[in-house]
């Protein structure tokens, strides 16, 4: 459903379609912003933003993430940017939850340091192709998100 609509939305440079997809995301994926339409009128001003996704460039999501509102955590907006960012590019982003950051950090027997760095889109994304390289298989991020994220869970 989600990708159905991103799929049918692909431009960032329209109000509606923006707005749409976030509800949607915040929807289904219970990311619980407080503010969906001021959500998309912030990435709608966030320069060069289509172009960052289309590039997978890390910087998309943490300028998503700079969205503040009283009622939501910087982790919240973070993990809804990297769920946006990934449903525009699923073939250049990978979703970050606690769930997955848990499975990271066991995997790559981070310190605790290491793991608020996960914080950062682009040091999870390079431990997250790390997690790849280290696989036998081709899997794609999507598979890689799922696969962490049940692992986390059993």
């Amino acid at each position: 459903m989600v990708k159905s609509v991103f799929d049918a939305h692909p431009s960032q440079t329209n109000l509606n379609g923006v707005l749409l997809k976030v509800a949607v995301l915040n929807d289904l994926y219970r990311t619980f912003l407080r503010a969906p339409f001021s959500m998309a009128q912030h990435i709608l001003g966030i320069s060069d933003f289509e172009r960052g996704v289309k590039e997978g460039n890390p910087s998309a999501v943490m300028e998503i993430a700079k969205w503040t509102h009283p009622a939501s955590t910087f982790e919240q907006v973070y993990i809804f940017a990297t769920k946006y960012c990934f449903f525009s590019n699923m073939e250049k982003y990978f979703i970050y939850d606690e769930r997955v950051a848990n499975q990271v950090a066991l995997l790559l027997f981070l310190s605790e340091e290491e793991q608020k760095k996960l914080l950062n889109y682009s040091y999870f994304s390079e431990k997250m192709n790390q997690i790849l390289g280290q696989t036998n298989s081709p899997l794609t991020h999507a598979e890689l998100d799922m696969y962490l994220w049940i692992r986390d869970k059993e």
